[in-house]
């Protein structure tokens, strides 16, 4: 029974990520990638339904430290914003017909990736705890995914 309780939480997290996504994903078109204010915006909007309860402050200060990278840094930070939102747009584009939960995970584990990509180098820069919890955090949600089912019919409402 809390195994069923697991995946169903697991599959809400998801589900209600890729809804969270989609909305932001719809300014996509909007934004220059290759500006890296543009995108370290567009990026910290599409995370933020995956924080859950970290604290917002924690969450303003690592998107601060994010931003305050400099020179190759800076470069393989945009980097890995760029690449990382450019493929979500892809997931989403490309899911139509294909199951919700099944596109949520890929989404979402996809932003997981270039979210510990950022928390590594911030981490090498600044030592920051934030990344520590969250890097702990995301370890423990990606076990979560893994251990989802894409079992059921699901409507993507949004």
């Amino acid at each position: 029974m809390l195994l069923l309780v697991e995946e169903f939480d697991t599959a809400n997290y998801l589900l209600s990520g890729l809804i969270h996504v989609q909305r932001i994903d719809t300014e996509y078109s909007s934004i220059d990638p290759s500006d890296f204010s543009s995108i370290h915006v567009y990026f910290q909007d599409m995370c933020s339904a995956l924080f859950g309860d970290i604290p917002q402050q924690m969450i303003d200060d690592f998107f601060g430290d994010v931003d305050a990278l400099t020179g190759t840094s800076k470069e393989e930070a945009h980097r890995v914003l760029r690449e990382t939102c450019e493929e979500v747009h892809r997931i989403l584009v490309e899911s139509k017909g294909m199951d919700p939960l099944e596109t949520a995970s890929r989404a979402v584990t996809r932003l997981d990736e270039g979210l510990l990509q950022l928390v590594e180098m911030v981490q090498d820069t600044y030592g920051d705890e934030f990344g520590k919890m969250l890097k702990t955090k995301m370890g423990t949600q990606a076990f979560k995914d893994s251990t989802a089912k894409s079992g059921g019919e699901y409507e993507v409402v949004g």
